[in-house]
């Protein structure tokens, strides 16, 4: 799988040096906010192991500040199945102390990019919490639209869509 880089960033698969940063993520209070709450220790060490291991059904990219590369994974951006497995989604998560600083828009944008350039993925979907509303932003921000609304985990979801702008209109 291929590393990806922005001005910031670097993305790559992630390895046992990301298991920290990825434990981080799935334990952190503020970042699984809106997804179910953070997970128990033996779930996020199991879900960083299936990470660091791959899957053949979804790409994973640990992200590392380019000019921070030794202070770990800050952050990871997805492309997997959705929920309803009709097309792929791509999903993300940063620590706190990261947000708002554009790096998730950055990344976002380059894993799309090599989804539809690389990949040739014909369309790709998010799926977010209503309430989220900076996820919604950021979403809006890489050209997706709102598709459909569902009620799913106990709330209201949203999910957006986009398409690959390099594949063919079908009538």
């Amino acid at each position: 799988m291929a590393s990806l880089f922005t001005s910031r960033c670097l993305l790559q698969p992630p390895g046992e040096h990301d298991r920290d940063g990825l434990i981080a993520l799935a334990t952190d209070l503020t970042v699984r906010g809106f997804l179910g709450g953070p997970r128990e220790d033996t779930a996020a060490m199991a879900s960083a192991d299936a990470l660091v291991a791959g899957s053949p059904h979804s790409l994973a990219w640990a992200v590392r500040l380019r000019d921070q590369s030794e202070a770990g994974c800050i952050g990871l951006v997805v492309i997997g199945p959705h929920h309803d497995d009709r097309l792929p989604e791509l999903s993300y998560q940063f620590l706190p102390a990261y947000w708002g600083r554009g790096l998730a828009l950055e990344c976002t944008e380059a894993v799309l990019r090599h989804a539809f350039d690389s990949l040739s993925l014909p369309r790709l979907v998010s799926e977010t919490q209503a309430a989220n509303r900076a996820s919604r932003r950021l979403l809006e921000r890489l050209g997706m639209r709102k598709a459909r609304t569902v009620e799913r985990f106990g709330a209201a979801q949203i999910i957006y869509e986009i398409a690959n702008p390099l594949s063919p209109v079908r009538p």
